[in-house]
């Protein structure tokens, strides 16, 4: 019984917080500065050496090794490839 109280409850907070429109939710997100970048905020801080690599097809995928190996992807190890 103290569980059938309980889901009732939470099913009546879950209720009020889905009010909230599509519109509104775009707004209080926007509302957030924190939330927000702009090119002052942005720096890029790691790329992988696959980027530029003309076998590359995705994140995880390649030409040559099919996936990736992570050694390559993370930068650990130079691929034979870029040599």
């Amino acid at each position: 019984m103290a569980d059938e109280i309980k889901n009732a409850e939470l099913n009546e907070v879950a209720e009020d917080q889905v009010e909230l429109t599509e519109d509104e939710l775009d707004d209080d997100l926007y509302e957030d500065s924190s939330m927000v970048a702009d090119s002052s905020t942005l720096e890029v801080v790691f790329t992988p050496q696959c980027v530029e690599c003309p076998y590359n097809q995705g994140a995880i995928d390649c030409d040559i090794f099919g996936e990736k190996p992570t050694k390559y992807m993370a930068n650990t190890e130079e691929c034979p490839r870029q040599k």
